[in-house]
């Protein structure tokens, strides 16, 4: 077994890819390719990974923002956790128009749902990744 001089991750001793990050098996350098998200640093997430998970549950993310306030990978998972609900807001308020908001409100809330998903999951496996077509604003300065 080898690891991966990217992500830090175990390689089987066939494979040509690390299977989590994809870059190339015994490259030294970086892939010539931008990733789509970078791993959080490993010490910031063991100390904070299950702390970040809290952003995604509303109100809830106050918490890891005044624990650990001048923490990257909080931050980052605290400004995803703005964005998606703002974005539920913006979802619920279409349920104020009739028939065609009630479908639209419903489609917002159902992709809110799997966001909040999406997001724990990250926060838990330490991955700074945006979430799906809302991730990529930023309110929370990090």
């Amino acid at each position: 077994m080898s690891f991966c001089t990217h992500c830090g991750n175990q390689i089987s001793d066939g494979a040509l890819f690390c299977p989590v990050c994809g870059v190339p098996a015994g490259s030294a350098a970086r892939p010539p390719y931008k990733l789509l998200y970078e791993m959080g640093d490993p010490e910031d997430v063991r100390e904070n990974g299950t702390l970040s998970l809290f952003c995604y549950l509303s109100i809830l993310l106050i918490i890891p923002i005044i624990l650990k306030p001048n923490s990257d990978f909080v931050k980052f998972h605290t400004n995803q956790g703005l964005v998606l609900i703002l974005f539920s807001i913006i979802a619920n308020l279409c349920f104020i128009v009739p028939f065609l908001g009630w479908a639209v409100g419903a489609i917002a809330d159902v992709f809110a749902i799997v966001c909040i998903i999406i997001g724990i999951v990250n926060a838990c496996r330490g991955m700074k990744k945006p979430l799906p077509l809302i991730g990529k604003y930023q309110i929370y300065k990090y």
